[in-house]
């Protein structure tokens, strides 16, 4: 009987070794797990490097997704790439300003400051038919509306500036009565053949093919030449806590970014362009993303160029006659400070874009300008001689700043800047070894003083004149009979002068 007392007693021991059996697994199940994440967390946040990025971008995600978990910049900027994927609409407010004593000089604004606006909504929900209804400002001077709608253009002018009248010779009575606040309407809609068909599937593989090969690169600087650098915090835009991504980049930094893309492009069979270095001296992006949407909120870069020989005014607008002249130099060195500010707003949501209600075709707004403009008379053989000579005009004040830091007192100082500028058969430009000439020739009666109807400009080792008038004479004597005969005579019957038009 004691004997089976004992027994009894002693069964509960084998329970207590069952819980220590499971404390034991559970102890080492924890740890084990708790291992796992720890390096699945130091995976995901980059302190540990797998040899494999693609897995190791799964895991980043996989982890990161956990909502308490602190983000990083390349794991947010994913996010809103994927949330952006199917996103076609939005509205968007683009603004631009840039300032530099260059400005000045370009003859769109008066001073050294510019401002830019284009804002408005967009639907690119079906790629054959994008819209949108933008309004664009330029300044306090400029202020327009355009819509893209069916394949149709359409835009309204609410404003110009003051000096439009002058060059139009459009009064500004005219303009505020026959042209201000007017629809315009212009048809771009291809003709629906099979042969258009098959350019446009054509293109738009390309465009694909270029576009994926762009995105891979993209993403393969972005991960080895940018990630390190980005900085994220969280701050509020509009009232609202968001995700706020800086990077701020040096010239060498921009060097070297360019040099990679474009390599890697390369490397992908896409030419690569002999590589000049880029003009930008520095550039601060900032990105703000919403927390919940992970839409993009807001984009802002802030850079300056510095403007050397290559980076001139006239080079950056595509204008090359300054290289037919020896005489004109280039402008001195400056830099322009740029600052790009994007927003956008309702993003994925239907936007209201309906075409205007009452439009003119284009034919009949320029017909309208013809017939008010005392350039045209109502003459429309004037159209592109009159054209011209408001282009002309305009690049020459454009050459003349660039030199002067200031605009002309009176035309006879855009003489010298006029003649290389001339698209017309009365102006030549000779270069011998001995000099460099450009010769413009005018009307005979337009001066009538010892017939020197020859304006000509001349460099001889470097040194270059102020520009004078010759009679045939004297120029004869000064380049020689023969390069006159050969390259300057024949210009007296062709064009007149521009400014005589």
């Amino acid at each position: 009987m004691k004997c089976l007392l004992n027994q009894d007693i002693q069964k509960p021991k084998p329970k207590k070794s069952l819980f220590k059996i499971f404390f034991i697994t559970f102890l080492l199940f924890f740890i084990l797990t708790g291992g796992l994440s720890s390096a699945a967390m130091l995976v995901a946040y980059k302190k540990i490097d797998i040899g494999n990025p693609e897995l190791q971008k799964k895991i980043e995600y996989t982890v990161l997704s956990i909502p308490f978990l602190p983000k990083t910049p390349e794991y947010v900027l994913g996010k809103s790439v994927k949330a952006h994927k199917n996103i076609t609409t939005a509205y968007i407010n683009a603004s631009f300003a840039a300032e530099s004593p260059y400005i000045g000089g370009l003859g769109i604004v008066s001073g050294n400051k510019l401002d830019f606006l284009v804002e408005g909504p967009i639907d690119y929900s079906n790629p054959k038919n994008p819209k949108s209804s933008l309004t664009i400002k330029l300044g306090n001077d400029f202020d327009s509306n355009t819509m893209f709608l069916d394949n149709v253009f359409y835009f309204k002018l609410n404003k110009v500036p003051s000096v439009v009248s002058v060059f139009t010779g459009i009064k500004p009575s005219v303009m505020q009565s026959k042209i201000y606040n007017k629809w315009v309407s212009y048809d771009l809609s291809p003709l629906e053949t099979n042969a258009r068909d098959m350019l446009d599937k054509e293109t738009t593989q390309k465009e694909d093919d270029l576009s994926k090969a762009y995105s891979e690169v993209i993403d393969k600087v972005l991960s080895e030449n940018l990630v390190p650098s980005l900085k994220m915090s969280e701050d509020f835009l509009d009232s609202q806590k968001e995700y706020k991504i800086n990077l701020n980049l040096n010239k060498e930094q921009i060097d070297t970014l360019q040099k990679n893309v474009l390599a890697d492009l390369s490397n992908k069979g896409y030419p690569q362009n002999n590589y000049t270095t880029q003009p930008f001296d520095k550039m601060d992006l900032t990105i703000w993303i919403n927390k919940t949407t992970y839409y993009l909120k807001r984009v802002s870069i802030n850079t300056e160029i510095n403007l050397d020989n290559q980076y001139t005014p006239t080079g950056v607008l595509g204008f090359s006659t300054t290289k037919y002249l020896e005489n004109i130099p280039e402008s001195k060195n400056s830099t322009i400070k740029l600052a790009f500010v994007i927003d956008l707003s309702k993003v994925g949501e239907s936007q209201n874009i309906v075409k205007p209600e009452d439009s003119q075709e284009f034919d009949s707004f320029l017909e309208t300008i013809m017939n008010e403009s005392s350039l045209f008379l109502g003459n429309t053989t004037n159209l592109n001689t009159s054209s011209k000579i408001v282009e002309n005009i305009a690049l020459a004040g454009n050459l003349y700043y660039g030199e002067n830091s200031k605009y002309p007192e009176k035309v006879e100082d855009l003489y010298e800047y006029m003649a290389p500028l001339s698209m017309n058969e009365g102006v030549n430009i000779k270069n011998t070894n001995a000099y460099s000439m450009v010769t413009y020739t005018t009307k005979k009666d337009m001066y009538q003083e010892n017939n020197k109807y020859y304006y000509t400009i001349l460099s001889t080792k470097g040194v270059k004149d102020s520009g004078k008038y010759y009679t045939e004479q004297e120029l004869k004597a000064l380049v020689g009979t023969a390069d006159f005969d050969n390259t300057l005579k024949i210009s007296e019957q062709k064009q007149p002068n521009l400014l005589d038009q």
